[in-house]
């Protein structure tokens, strides 16, 4: 081959190249951008349904918000509560919490919350061992409740 010859076929091939290297390389970005966009409108399309663990999970979250209002708007349920809290959130002795039991206990006026308290004080006193305090308190209780139910009686009656 001729050196003529060779610089031909030399030129030829760069400018078959130069053709076709950038057509080459565009219709692969072009392909790329095309499995990209695919990619992407199916991912937009088939999202996966939320699963049944995160629908329990809102389930109990809603739960939860609701048990809070009650507490926080029901004060009978937020008393007891609160009773709870001051029996059991705090270490303190036995004898200290029944000091403060029994001084919520003069305070109160509610019967419910007075039950409540009376049934606490009724545990603690069993606890210590004190049985004439546990029995003092049912005795209340049974006073107190009884009362109660008679005078409902009285109301119905008039």
């Amino acid at each position: 081959m001729t050196r003529k010859n060779s610089f031909l076929v030399l030129l030829v091939a760069v400018l078959v190249a130069g053709l076709v290297v950038p057509y080459v390389l565009a219709e692969e970005d072009r392909e790329d951008r095309e499995l990209r966009d695919n990619r992407e409108r199916e991912r937009r399309v088939h999202r996966p349904p939320p699963s049944r663990i995160d629908a329990e999970r809102m389930e109990r979250m809603v739960d939860l918000v609701e048990r809070m209002r009650n507490i926080g708007f029901e004060p009978s349920i937020a008393a007891m509560i609160a009773l709870g809290g001051v029996k059991d959130e705090v270490r303190r002795k036995p004898t200290v919490i029944i000091g403060d039991l029994e001084a919520r206990l003069k305070e109160t006026k509610t019967l419910g919350l007075r039950n409540a308290i009376r049934l606490t004080l009724k545990d603690l006193y069993k606890i210590q061992a004190e049985d004439e305090k546990v029995l003092e308190h049912l005795r209340a209780m049974l006073k107190e409740n009884d009362a109660a139910i008679q005078k409902e009686l009285a109301k119905e009656k008039d």
